[in-house]
């Protein structure tokens, strides 16, 4: 709980609207950097441009982005969250480089918790103060290591790799020119890819009180694992599941449809909002500059994020 309300000084309403601008601003300087034409990978380049948001958003970072100290953080959070999921023995060399990572980024968060003048000033109502006088340091280090190098950057890198390997179709050139003039549509299409490609497969909850779920006891204590995917799959919720379909989203309210993607009940996601206005923006501030092509379909995999299972390149070509 303390936790949820130290982020709630950037995920409030008041304080989404706040944010909004600065995000925008960043994403905008982002895509204006990149050239005319170009062929880029789509998981590693929206990976770092999460990455470069919530340092943003979790650590108060904005005039500093580009120094070196930031620059290093980056670098250093890649190879935590890198070696930690594709050689999780202690034995390995990538294993035992993600720990002197984490001890790395580590320092750098502490650092800044303590108000290093490397990493610039701090604001008053800004993450990191909420989490210091709220969690204490140690906890506010160990919650804003994870914010910073892998759930949300994770999350928002795969929901926007899946946005524009399905934008990038041949057969979605209706779809992008329709996005390109009609925010409803385009925050329906995003909700219906987050619904075919949540970027968690699921979570873990342990029942607080004995329960019956489809015939089956649940005793009070249990763990159980929820599998998003299979819930934003399901025939009897969704017609025609397997199917990218924006229209099944504009009555939502009276149809009762919804998707698992941010969770739901009191443990929601906070950032549900502010994150969907930036895949938003990220993907305007694209197919507004560009034209996109994607080179080849490939195949994704579920754990322990929603990504393709290899290079997903396309191609951006300048719209004149």
């Amino acid at each position: 709980r303390s936790l949820r309300n130290s982020l709630n000084v950037i995920f409030s309403k008041e304080a989404t609207a706040k944010n909004v601008p600065r995000v925008h601003a960043h994403v905008d300087k982002f895509v204006e950097g990149l050239e005319d034409t170009e062929r880029v990978d789509l998981y590693p380049l929206f990976r770092d441009l999460a990455t470069d948001l919530t340092m943003m958003l979790f650590l108060d970072l904005d005039e500093q982005m580009g120094s070196q100290e930031c620059t290093q953080m980056k670098q250093v959070a890649r190879d935590h969250w890198r070696g930690l999921v594709t050689a999780p023995s202690s034995l390995s060399p990538q294993y035992r480089k993600a720990q002197r990572a984490r001890d790395q980024l580590s320092d750098s968060i502490r650092r800044r918790l303590r108000g290093s003048e490397a990493f610039g000033p701090m604001q008053e109502s800004g993450v990191p103060k909420s989490c210091m006088e709220l969690l204490g340091e140690d906890q506010a280090v160990q919650q804003l290591l994870l914010l910073v190098s892998a759930l949300v950057p994770k999350a928002i890198a795969s929901v926007l790799t899946s946005l524009f390997s399905a934008l990038a179709k041949p057969s979605s050139r209706a779809d992008v020119d329709r996005c390109r003039v009609d925010r409803k549509y385009m925050l329906r299409y995003i909700q219906e890819v987050q619904r075919l490609w949540p970027p968690f497969f699921g979570g873990f909850r342990t029942c607080k009180h004995n329960t019956l779920v489809d015939g089956y006891d649940v005793k009070a204590g249990q763990p159980i694992i929820y599998a998003i995917h299979a819930l934003n799959h399901d025939s009897e919720m969704f017609q025609d599941p397997t199917i990218l379909d924006p229209s099944r989203w504009e009555d939502n309210d009276a149809s009762g449809l919804r998707t698992w993607t941010y969770g739901g009940g009191a443990r929601e996601c906070l950032g549900r909002f502010l994150s969907t206005d930036i895949v938003a923006h990220v993907g305007e501030a694209f197919i507004n500059r560009y034209d996109i092509v994607m080179d080849d379909t490939v195949p994704y995999k579920w754990i322990p994020i929603a990504r393709p299972t290899k290079h997903s390149t396309v191609t951006l070509t300048r719209r004149q």
